[in-house]
């Protein structure tokens, strides 16, 4: 009996605040209710409501379609991806392989056709790889197809595919592009070589023997391994630098620009996040030591005290092989840095063939 009179008063309230209010808004906007249910405020919010849904959506397409042509555009051929400077290094990678003596072995599959081995980047494993072309499949009219794929492709019954056969020959590499400490020796320590230099020999001998007492130094055959990285990449060092900043480019140009161009990792890579994630002592004691070996003989010799060091070296070689009137006056810091240095020992140790004990490092071999 109570409750009753209460609502009727409370609605009784809010219809005569509803008036006050419509009143006020028809003064303010200049405009007559004439007895409909007319709220001019009540339309401009709804009119604000659809502009802000029609905005929204219209955002939201275009998020759409965005995403839609990103995923898209990551299944697109690869001949379409394909980054043109890579494809012009890849050409002239191969170009420089043959010219240099290099052979390719032909892959046949019927009597008429046969491809090559090739090079293709392949981004995802951090560089480029040896891969073997496929030809597309037959292209015969419809009703002479067994089956057909969905993009229209025919499925030939016993179309042959190439097959690499146990010891086919793939390739053939020259002796001449073969880099071993021999060749770097025979080019820098032999009186018969127009870059020979009288200290080579005798200073990397002995900053090696420093740093592994119990080794053999630099000799043609028994060196140890880690030895071997290191006189490899101090030529790698120096042909790099001609080729990225030398008046007359490199002859090994097209090699270098196929190799990694950022440091491989390794133990004596890591950092103090690196080796708090491996959470092994031993493995971090051998990779912080293998690290302070490298620039100890890199930039004090080997030993614990200032000596010869193997960048000197390096700046010797470079200067030596550009003349004395050389553009690499000053040398670029970034052709003797020990990043650099690391960089290739790092390619070397990675890469190079080992065969009874001696490193090679091998070109599209090595791939």
């Amino acid at each position: 009996r109570e409750i009753i009179p209460v609502r009727r008063r409370a609605c009784q309230q809010i219809i005569m605040a509803r008036k006050k209010s419509k009143a006020s808004s028809v003064k303010k906007t200049g405009r007559r209710d004439n007895g409909a249910n007319f709220n001019p405020t009540i339309r401009d919010n709804k009119i604000q409501y659809k502009t802000l849904i029609v905005v929204g959506a219209g955002i939201v397409a275009l998020l759409v379609i965005t995403i839609f042509y990103a995923l898209s555009s990551n299944n697109l051929p690869s001949e379409i991806q394909k980054d043109p400077q890579k494809s012009k290094e890849k050409e002239a990678f191969l170009k420089w392989f043959v010219e240099n003596g290099g052979t390719f072995h032909p892959i046949g599959w019927d009597n008429d056709r046969a491809v090559n081995v090739t090079i293709e980047e392949f981004p995802s494993f951090g560089g480029w790889g040896l891969a073997l072309p496929i030809p597309p499949k037959s292209s015969r009219p419809s009703d002479e197809c067994q089956s057909e794929t969905t993009d229209g492709q025919c499925i030939v019954k016993n179309e042959k595919s190439p097959v690499i056969k146990h010891l086919d020959p793939l390739f053939t590499v020259p002796s001449s592009i073969i880099i071993t400490v021999t060749s770097i020796t025979d080019a820098y320590a032999s009186s018969a070589s127009p870059f020979f230099l009288p200290d080579f020999y005798f200073t990397v001998n002995k900053i090696l023997r420093q740093a592994f007492p119990n080794e053999l130094g630099l000799a043609a055959h028994g060196m140890g391994l880690v030895q071997q990285d290191v006189v490899i990449a101090m030529s790698l060092m120096v042909e790099d630098c001609q080729h990225r900043h030398g008046r007359f480019k490199s002859r090994w140009g097209p090699y270098l620009d196929v190799l990694p161009q950022y440091t491989i990792p390794r133990l004596d890579t890591f950092g103090d996040e690196e080796y708090a994630a491996l959470q092994d002592e031993k493995l971090e004691y051998t990779g912080r030591k293998s690290r302070r070996l490298l620039e100890q003989m890199y930039f004090n010799g080997g030993s614990g005290v200032n000596g010869p060091s193997l960048k000197a070296v390096v700046q010797d070689m470079i200067l030596h092989k550009h003349g004395p009137t050389s553009s690499l006056r000053p040398i670029p810091e970034s052709c003797i840095s020990f990043e650099t240095f690391h960089r290739f020992v790092a390619i070397v140790s990675s890469r190079a063939m080992l065969l009874d004990g001696v490193k090679h490092l091998t070109p599209l071999a090595e791939m």
